[in-house]
């Protein structure tokens, strides 16, 4: 497509008449003059005549063209290579988004990709001129930072620098769209810097379908093309271990991802703060993952900052990994029945002399009055007729993010435990109450393959066969959530309920002593009951991971009296912080940490919360998106192949105004020889 850079100029093409309308004002009437009749002579007049109008006609064409041609090099025309629907003019509205990703902090030599991307960005920004529109957009993790480019405001490179971030480049898209309607300029751009590792899970499918539909020419510049990649990063890490206790070892399993094509030998390393806690050597194939479990005994009490770390290679910050773990020095109980039995009573005082556990044994009358938030179990024996008060304190107490387990006993119904689970659980779970026809007839126990993981370490040495005690009675209930146990006949003797996000209900199908079973008589008993509360009690919040860049909310579960409460980042001062009350406790909310780390909740100077802050695994998620196959008609311009010019030529096309300069300049000689032509001919 032809067009013209300055179509101002275009109207003057009508003085192209001019000549043609001076030759007409011109032109005399020819006047008769009698004379000799002379053949021959009046031949040669009418021959050069005929001569002489032709000259001045092809004198008046060449004169046009001479203005034609003159204006149009004055105009500026320009072959165009890609068509735009906008307005009648030169001026650019350009949107450049800049990756600022945290595989953009990859090492290439002396620089960055960063710095490669903002070098491309300076020639990019070089080729426009002031009355151009030009928006450079930085995605972030869930919004993005704009920056209008003008002289008076000029792209900040010194202090942009990559983030930690794994952007979502949706907004990105959606803010390009809004510009570009907003400022419909003839040439529209939009230009994407980035090294290419932008996940299809950061781009939605309406993200898709605008840039499919953006009417503006499409620049695409891969950073990293052409560079090898040498890079193992950390990708996911969590403690596996759900008993944590003194001296009891821990597991921390590890994803290590290789991202080169090579096969990598590296050193996985476990540390609290700087104390080096477990090392361990494997070999990870090109292209590949691998799944490494280190362990570690803790020998205190407390927080525990662990931090994972692998070798130096091209990108360091996702070379460590942060897990924040607490090992409480007591784990407090509350344990409610009405008139505990001897046996079952014994063995909880057993556990809170001898273990953690921490068990406070009260009965339904006193347990309302009871400050439930400092417990970190309840368990609930053979509980009286359940009222609405009932569940919505049993309620309350699983909102706080612990956990709940139910021993059904004689006192209350069939209906009654219907009712409690149909509240909680959403469905009634008991159907009936199987009994044995006498003691000679019992029901036994198999343990089921979530009922290993449950046991394991349970003994000193693995029996080959677990003794379990008789049982006489037992409700038959619906398989729900995990079943750690069932009776021979496959009906559930223990199952684990997830109810709410940090939330679990354990529920027993039988109780544990007359005339349910012979529990309390067997070997198995106390080291049973001290597993099954262990695991209940271990919430899960101390071990929370949090993201970059997203929103935080951290809980203190246990009632804490108000005083000055600071966050201590990674780096840096504490700062103040006010939490909010909740039904789980004190809550502090955060819109998301830049910096991957440990964060230390301090109540008067002294740490009563930890958390760890890491990257996010989505940088490496693939496939990757490939704008090619989005669009067609991207433009891939490598680093080393853009340059002011190049760019200036592809927007305007290529320039032909010297043409019709040359073409002017040749009608000027050639109305010289057309006039010496006309002169220099004799008239006979």
């Amino acid at each position: 497509m032809l067009n013209f850079i300055n179509s101002l100029v275009l109207p003057l093409l009508a003085a192209a008449l001019i000549p043609l309308l001076l030759h007409l004002l011109n032109r005399k009437k020819l006047k008769v003059i009698p004379f000799s009749s002379v053949r021959f002579l009046k031949e040669l007049q009418n021959k050069r005549l005929r001569q002489i109008k032709l000259y001045q006609i092809l004198i008046i064409i060449v004169r046009m063209l001479f203005i034609i041609f003159l204006v149009l090099a004055f105009a500026r025309p320009a072959v165009r290579y890609f068509f735009t629907a906008g307005g009648g003019n030169a001026r650019t509205t350009a949107v450049i988004i800049l990756d600022d990703s945290y595989s953009m902090q990859t090492q290439s030599g002396m620089q960055s990709y960063f710095d490669r991307a903002k070098e491309s960005l300076k020639t990019i920004l070089k080729s426009f001129n002031k009355r151009d529109n030009v928006t450079v957009l930085i995605p972030l993790a869930d919004s993005l930072r704009r920056f209008l480019i003008s002289e008076d405001n000029p792209f900040p490179f010194t202090r942009i620098k990559a983030g930690n971030f794994s952007p979502n480049f949706s907004a990105s898209l959606f803010e390009a769209e809004n510009i570009f309607t907003r400022f419909p300029n003839y040439n529209r751009e939009l230009y994407l810097i980035s090294d290419g590792r932008i996940s299809e899970m950061a781009l939605s499918d309406s993200a898709r379908h605008v840039f499919k539909r953006l009417k503006a020419r499409v620049y695409y510049v891969p950073i990293a093309t052409g560079i090898p990649f040498n890079n193992v990063s950390i990708d996911t890490a969590s403690i596996r271990s759900r008993l944590l206790e003194l001296q009891k070892p821990v597991a921390v399993s590890v994803t290590l991802e290789n991202h080169s094509s090579d096969d990598k030998q590296v050193t996985i390393s476990l540390f609290d703060g700087s104390r080096r806690l477990a090392m361990q050597l494997t070999t990870i194939p090109g292209k590949n993952k691998r799944q490494v479990t280190l362990h570690f005994s803790p020998n205190h009490a407390g927080f525990f900052p662990l931090k994972l770390e692998i070798d130096d290679d091209d990108l360091l910050i996702d070379n460590t990994y942060f897990l924040s773990l607490f090992i409480p020095e007591e784990i407090p109980i509350l344990y409610v029945q009405n008139q505990t039995p001897v046996a079952l009573s014994e063995a909880l005082n057993t556990l809170s002399a001898q273990t953690t556990l921490k068990i406070k044994q009260s009965n339904y009358d006193r347990w309302y009055g009871e400050p439930l938030s400092d417990y970190r179990l309840l368990v609930l024996n053979d509980p009286p007729q359940i009222s609405q008060t009932f569940l919505s304190h049993l309620q309350q107490y699983l909102s706080s993010g612990h956990d709940v387990i139910l021993i059904p006993g004689v006192q209350a119904t069939q209906t009654d435990y219907n009712r409690l689970t149909r509240e909680l659980l959403g469905q009634n779970m008991f159907q009936e109450l199987i009994k044995a026809q006498n003691e000679e007839q019992f029901f036994a126990l198999n343990i089921t393959a979530a009922g290993n993981v449950l046991l394991s370490d349970l003994f000193q040495e693995r029996p080959r066969k677990i003794s379990w005690p008789p049982f006489y009675q037992y409700f038959k209930i619906r398989p729900q959530g995990k079943i750690l146990l069932r009776f021979a006949n496959g009906d559930p003797f223990l199952c684990r309920i997830p109810v709410r996000k940090n939330s679990r209900f354990w529920l027993f199908s039988a109780g544990l002593t007359l005339p349910w079973s012979r529990f309390p008589f067997s070997g198995i008993f106390v080291p049973f009951l001290h597993r099954i509360f262990s695991l209940a009690a271990n919430s899960e919040q101390s071990n929370a991971i949090y993201l970059v860049g997203q929103p935080i909310s951290v809980y203190l579960n246990k009632s804490v009296p108000h005083g000055n409460f600071q966050l201590a980042p990674p780096e840096g001062t504490p700062l103040d912080i006010i939490p909010r009350q909740s039904v789980r406790g004190l809550r502090f909310d955060f819109d998301g940490f830049s910096q991957p780390g440990h964060y230390k909740i301090l109540q008067n100077k002294i740490p009563i919360q930890l958390f760890a802050v890491n990257l996010s695994a989505r940088e490496w998620a693939k496939p990757y998106v490939d704008f090619r196959k989005l669009r067609s008609d991207v433009h891939e311009i490598p680093p080393q192949k853009l340059s002011i010019k190049s760019l200036k030529t592809t927007r305007s096309g290529r320039e032909l105004w010297p043409y019709f300069l040359i073409l002017a300049l040749l009608m000027l000689f050639l109305e010289m020889f057309l006039i010496r032509k006309l002169e220099g001919k004799p008239l006979g």
